[in-house]
């Protein structure tokens, strides 16, 4: 493994393990995107209290499923359609199907997954809800892609000119978008 790889491993991992330690913290949300043949699965990790102000949902005290089904559609609108995934042969198309419920006594999870033209070996994600949610929010994302039996997890991130965060993994390497 190289220095530099190494390096971002153990920045990765740094960050992440605090998060599934505690509680949730305001103002970071978390993804994993796994990706298994064409499909792309997605789960979107939020503090409840990110959310409150933007979804009809309550932000004291944990939530019910109840209240979690009653904003689904919103929900859904806010991060799913708030992402957008492409790969090397086109944009990946989400399923309609979508999950949500609690996530801990303070967050809340989001399932969801896309379907790409092909298998990819790269992916581009975009996280656009970020602008949504207050200044100074931070989205972090795990990304793992499949290669045959093999898989390697890569993200890295930037901001583009309209705010939104990019991300760009490749099979077994860091890249930036």
């Amino acid at each position: 493994m190289s220095a530099c790889l190494r390096s971002w491993a153990v920045l990765f991992a740094a960050l992440f393990v605090p998060l599934a330690a505690g509680a949730h913290q305001q103002s970071i949300s978390t993804s994993e995107i796994i990706v298994r043949g064409d499909r792309v699965e997605v789960q979107v990790h939020f503090a409840t209290a990110d959310l409150a102000s933007l979804l009809p949902i309550g932000s004291q005290g944990p939530l019910t499923q109840a209240e979690i089904d009653r904003a689904l559609p919103a929900l859904v609108r806010l991060t799913l359609e708030g992402l957008s995934i492409a790969s090397r042969e086109g944009p990946c198309a989400r399923e309609n199907e979508a999950r949500a419920g609690p996530d801990g006594p303070d967050g809340l999870l989001v399932e969801g997954a896309f379907r790409c033209p092909a298998t990819p070996d790269l992916l581009r994600v975009r996280v656009r809800f970020i602008d949504t949610l207050a200044a100074g929010h931070t989205h972090l994302a795990s990304i793992t892609l499949a290669t045959s039996s093999t898989s390697s997890p890569a993200t890295t991130t930037s901001r583009s000119s309209s705010g939104c965060c990019s991300w760009a993994a490749a099979s077994r390497s860091w890249c930036r978008s």
